[in-house]
């Protein structure tokens, strides 16, 4: 292998890297919510969507920085979350049919929240920028741009939080209870609505994240929570719904062999190879290729 073919490797696999902390920060709600609810919130990209255009908004509206945004985003995500579980989710839990009632009505949220984007920001494409995201880091010889680091730590901060709050707190190890049985956590005195809905509202705070992260590293509109949710889906059965550290792993794997497949063939392939690893894996080892014993 050549100097350049080597240097443009190592340039694709780093910024495959940095890519895949987008892919987690998506993936980490998705997998938080399937893990502890057993529930696909096949809404949960949309809603990271969302994140994104309040983001846009208070940085263009409000001149606040993209970062700071997430003081704002965060707790407005999380609220809506815990709204989606106490009025959505709860009501139709224990009925005939409840986890195919609830993926379509998840589903028809998620277009709710697309035509409500449209009616708001309109169809047009948006892109999070601040003064210092459009520049790059030469680090080595490698170029990394600003926006895709800060999308990478911000990835980062928001799977190690999730994860130490699942390790480390009290909270956080009932909602666990709930994910391993949900009659032992109630007789045991857990109250499983209660944290029924911080874990919802929790999964959908990390949207917030999700949506500045991918906004300040590509364009979004309504309409391409399709294609994101997608890959967050790949990502979580790559990693196990119950493997945090394993779901961060598996992003970053996704996001490097994308880059590597994208510098040697066609674009359509990338996909194409995403795909065959998504169905191969569900038919050999549907618990996730790192699924550990990890929360």
């Amino acid at each position: 292998m050549s100097v350049l073919s080597l240097s443009l490797l190592v340039q694709a696999v780093v910024s495959g890297i940095l890519f895949g902390g987008v892919y987690a920060a998506i993936a980490l709600g998705l997998g938080l919510v399937w893990g502890v609810m057993r529930i696909l919130n096949i809404g949960h990209a949309a809603l990271a969507i969302l994140g994104a255009y309040l983001s846009l908004t208070l940085v263009q509206r409000a001149g606040m920085d993209p970062l700071l945004s997430l003081l704002v985003t965060i707790p407005a995500l999380y609220l809506v979350g815990m709204g989606l579980q106490q009025f959505v989710v709860h009501p139709i839990r224990g009925r005939k049919e409840a986890e195919l009632h609830t993926f379509l009505i998840l589903y028809g949220i998620m277009v709710v929240v697309e035509n409500l984007s449209v009616f708001i920001w309109s169809a047009d494409v948006r892109l999070i920028s601040a003064p210092y995201t459009s520049r790059n880091l030469n680090v080595l010889g490698l170029i990394l741009p600003v926006g895709r680091v800060l999308s990478f730590l911000m990835a980062a901060a928001a799977v190690a939080a999730v994860y130490l709050f699942l390790k480390g707190t009290k909270l956080g190890r009932a909602v666990r209870a709930i994910a391993s049985d949900r009659e032992a956590a109630t007789l045991m005195g857990i109250s499983v609505n209660r944290l029924s809905r911080v874990a919802f509202g929790l999964g959908t705070a990390t949207a917030a994240v999700a949506g500045l992260a991918l906004g300040l590293v590509s364009s979004f509109f309504p309409g391409i929570q399709i294609v994101w949710v997608s890959k967050a889906f790949l990502v979580v059965v790559l990693g196990g719904v119950d493997n945090t550290l394993g779901l961060f792993l598996a992003a970053l794997l996704l996001g490097v062999a994308e880059n590597v497949i994208g510098i040697v063939g066609p674009a359509f392939v990338v996909d194409f190879v995403a795909y065959v690893l998504l169905i191969g894996t569900l038919m050999v080892r549907p618990q996730g290729l790192l699924r550990k014993a990890a929360a």
